[in-house]
């Protein structure tokens, strides 16, 4: 037990020690200047017939000091009091020693003037100090606007980028199954193939059309010219119906559970929180995964949840995906697209008064939710339809 009081006498001590040195190290050039200061004034008082030179030393030797040092107003104004004193005491001690009178005094004019001199020096020093903060914050401001200039300017490239590929590929395609329908005398189609390029077709300027709508829809949210027009839904009925009419989805590995929740919402924009999330799962998951559309009651209001078994969402970038232009880490697969898709989903949620957010599905993947406020007017037991299949 003593020993230990002992060690943590001796660690208390140490680190007093410590802290003194650190202090002392900082303190180092007005020790040192001290010093000097009290060896001229020694010299002063003992060599009073050198005076002058002494005197000028110490006023000098202050302002240098000041130059690097910089104190705050009090300490000024302190260390200037203490110096006009002593050295006004060495100026003024010979003279009352030999009884010179007042003309003897004459010299001890030189005290206020130095002093003068010093505060002249201190306030340019202040205002050039202060210049340079100044100047400093424009520089720190402008790197600033440089910096948001670039990342708006990488946003439009990103942009530009993913809106030409997006519109590209289905004006492409509209373009290829045209010329092909206008030569169908020539090529000999049939009926059949007809239709089939014709669907093509449609499907194709449905996607172009989603893509234009996102765009508009993402701009009026930005103007705030967007207002929810709510109306009682049953929210798991519109789900399944925005299901079974979008085209081009791989409907077998999507199972649905899918509960009637009836609450005010406003029916589009549900609906476009349904297809962007339901299109986003299959865009971002392997062939083989499985997929769930998930429709339940939440807190008096409605949970979305589409969820899947693929390769999920990295922590770092859960909320990053709800930004405009923004995608996850890139897999290697081929252009994500926009990347407003998540963005749209997220303004929708809180145009209603919602929020979106994603985290890691039990067993692995991605867990998307949207979660809507309202009064549930009914809710009946999950639908078990053909697909649906139970996680």
């Amino acid at each position: 037990m003593g020993l230990d009081v002992s060690e943590g006498e001796n660690s208390g001590w140490a680190g007093f020690r410590l802290l003194i040195r650190s202090r002392l190290q900082h303190r180092l050039p007005e020790i040192a200047w001290a010093a000097f200061a009290a060896t001229n004034l020694a010299i002063m008082l003992r060599l009073s017939e050198w005076q002058t030179i002494p005197f000028h030393l110490i006023w000098l030797s202050i302002s240098v000091l000041f130059g690097f040092r910089m104190w705050r107003i009090r300490n000024t104004v302190l260390v200037l009091a203490v110096v006009m004193l002593v050295t006004g005491y060495a100026l003024i001690l010979p003279v009352v020693r030999a009884h010179a009178g007042l003309e003897g005094l004459d010299e001890s004019t030189e005290v206020p003037l130095m002093a003068a001199i010093f505060v002249a020096m201190v306030w340019h020093a202040r205002r050039r100090q202060a210049a340079m903060q100044q100047t400093e914050q424009a520089l720190e401001r402008e790197r600033d606007a440089v910096e948001r200039l670039q990342a708006m300017d990488e946003i439009k490239n990103t942009f530009l980028q993913a809106v030409s590929h997006d519109l590209r590929t289905p004006l492409s395609a509209i373009l290829g199954f045209s010329l092909t329908l206008q030569r169908e005398e020539e090529l000999g189609l049939s009926a059949e193939d007809r239709q089939e390029l014709a669907g093509r077709l449609a499907a194709n300027a449905r996607r172009l059309n989603r893509l234009v709508t996102d765009l508009l829809d993402l701009d009026r949210l930005h103007r705030g010219v967007i207002e929810p027009a709510l109306s009682p839904t049953d929210v798991g009925a519109m789900a399944r119906s925005v299901l079974d009419d979008l085209d081009g989805l791989p409907h077998n590995r999507i199972h649905t559970e899918l509960q009637s929740v009836v609450v005010p919402i406003d029916s589009a924009k549900v609906e476009r929180i349904v297809e962007n999330l339901l299109i986003n799962a299959v865009k971002h998951t392997p062939p083989e995964a499985n997929i769930w559309l998930r429709v339940s009651g939440d807190q008096g209001g409605v949970l979305l949840t589409v969820e899947d078994d693929g390769p999920g969402v990295p922590e770092g970038f859960r909320a990053a995906i709800f930004e405009p232009f923004r995608q996850g880490p890139d897999r290697g697969g081929p252009s994500p697209g926009v990347g407003i898709g998540l963005s749209l989903v997220a303004r929708f949620a809180e145009l209603h008064g919602g929020r979106a957010w994603v985290e890691e599905a039990p067993g692995g993947g991605a867990s998307f939710k949207v979660s809507l406020p309202g009064s549930p007017l009914r809710e009946t037991l999950p639908d078990l339809s053909s697909n649906s299949t139970a996680r």
